[in-house]
């Protein structure tokens, strides 16, 4: 289900009712929370600054983030900690819309503590699962202009887009979905709300003249906005007449890593994080390196650079892409005489990745890689496997104990309160006593250990796949400069939109 309009306005009006629309939520999000008295006394976290007010807009927009997740659960700290860096790195200029917009207290954190009464936390992983039940929410820090909608993200687009003539630049920090196609890639906006390439293309071929746009995407699934290479999104059209490129944590059917609720940012790691740090010529530890970055030695940082030391330096599952590397094995001839090509971002990814695993050329990269492959799908089957294990154990315990007391799955029954109270030693004694239950526990931990290594074998394999993707690249560059022709041309105009800034 879609969620309703943020806010309704037309052309340059966008502005203003943006501001109008934020400090309306602002007022609201204010009024002091009713308390019940009849809640018991828990310890509460430190309070936190909450940025109540919209933030001013920018006389001449230069960037616009929209961030966060669809709701609560999947508004972890991780993506409003990248809109924070994201705001330091890219300067002034920029246009913010995350979660809920100005004021909203759902940005989602772990907290260890043991909070609540543990019977209920026993029956609620048992019988209604979910996520955040080991999460507190806290108020957003990060100063912005409007909620993380569909609507508003893009009003602010089509704004932005006739606002001067120099390149804009558009990163979203969100979760993602896949579709059946890779056009059909969306990121998840707040309130349920999703933005597809297909709304993407047709803001920007609708509003007159618009700049040159160039993206960032680190959701799951956001390869496949690189379909945005191609006219009306279909790769047997051609290439797109349009002025717009990007990159992209990964490929349109895998997941991206970075959404993580953890405080400690140290933590944190995905390739966003290293594209920003780049961007202002560091690497993760903030250590200068712009000199190593600037590979072109024009004294800056491009989003191609920024995009080259990230897939060198993220220790994470994440497999970027790009709309040039999408358009380039397309467009390129399979087979056939080579010319000589600079690829020094590519080039840069096999010399840093090889050094560092000691790849001895494609054949030990790609042994390597199916090696993990072949453990890999070993461990599925074994998850696979454990999982219907665990099914059936959760069967037999939810069967006895909903026989007894039929209300406990549903928290909302106007019984369950009474049953829960009445019955509470009864429950606790059941729970403690259940074969079922012990057989689900186990199968639970034996899937979470197996899970984690099926994450590590991710991450080992990532790296080798970056170094083949890369090492690709240049073999079908290479093809396809000895043709030549408008083909090259073309590939050529996508990567230099790449090379540039904002």
């Amino acid at each position: 289900m879609r969620a309703s309009k943020g806010w309704i306005a037309v052309g340059a009006l966008g502005v203003v009712a943006l501001i109008a629309w934020a400090a309306q939520g602002a007022v609201r999000s204010s009024e002091p929370p009713v308390e019940d008295a009849g809640e018991p006394e828990q310890e509460v976290a430190a309070p936190i600054e909450v940025t109540v007010a919209p933030a001013a807009m920018p006389e001449h927009v230069r960037w616009i983030a929209v961030g966060g997740g669809a709701d609560p659960e999947l508004n972890q700290i991780s993506l409003e900690e990248d809109l924070l860096l994201a705001r330091e790195v890219l300067g002034e200029g920029g246009v913010v819309l995350f979660a809920g917009g100005p004021g909203t207290r759902a940005v989602q954190v772990t907290d260890d503590g043991e909070r609540g009464d543990p019977l209920r936390r026993e029956l609620g992983d048992l019988l209604v699962p979910r996520g955040g039940r080991d999460a507190r929410y806290q108020p957003a820090r990060l100063a912005m202009h409007g909620p993380a909608t569909l609507d508003a993200t893009v009003e602010a687009l089509r704004a932005a887009l006739t606002d001067g003539d120099e390149p804009l630049l558009l990163w979203v920090a969100a979760h993602g979905d896949r579709g059946e196609l890779p056009a059909e890639s969306t990121a998840l906006l707040w309130g349920g709300t999703e933005l597809d390439p297909k709304t993407i293309e047709e803001t920007v071929a609708s509003t007159e003249s618009p700049r040159p746009l160039r993206m960032v995407i680190t959701s799951c699934y956001a390869g496949g906005f690189a379909e945005l290479a191609f006219d009306g999104l279909d790769p047997d059209r051609g290439a797109s007449p349009l002025d717009v490129c990007g990159f992209f944590a990964t490929s349109w059917d895998e997941e991206a890593s970075g959404c993580d609720p953890s405080p400690d940012r140290a933590s944190h790691e995905a390739w966003s994080i290293h594209v920003l740090e780049a961007l202002r010529g560091r690497d993760r530890a903030g250590n200068d390196v712009r000199a190593e970055l600037d590979l072109d030695h024009d004294g800056r940082v491009s989003l191609a650079e920024a995009d080259a030391r990230a897939r060198i330096a993220a220790l994470s599952f994440d497999l970027p892409t790009s709309t040039s590397a999408r358009l380039l094995r397309v467009i390129a001839p399979s087979e056939g005489p080579s010319a000589a090509v600079s690829m020094p971002e590519d080039e840069v990814v096999v010399r840093a990745i090889g050094e560092r695993l000691d790849i001895d050329g494609e054949s030990d990269a790609q042994a390597r890689l199916d090696a993990l492959a072949r453990r890999q799908v070993e461990l599925e089957a074994a998850i696979e496997a454990r999982a219907e294990e665990a099914d059936e154990a959760w069967w037999a315990v939810v069967g006895e104990l909903l026989s007894r007391w039929p209300v406990l799955d549903d928290p909302w029954h106007p019984d369950f309160d009474a049953t829960l109270v009445r019955e509470a030693d009864a429950i606790r004694a059941f729970l403690v006593r259940s074969e079922a239950r012990a057989r689900w526990l186990e199968a639970q931990d034996d899937l979470g250990a197996m899970q984690e290594t099926e994450a590590a074998l991710r991450v080992q394999a990532a790296p080798l796949r970056r170094w083949l993707e890369a090492y690709e690249s240049i073999a079908l560059a290479g093809r396809l400069r000895a043709s030549g022709g408008e083909a090259w041309a073309r590939y050529e105009r996508m990567r230099a939109c790449e090379r540039g800034t904002w």
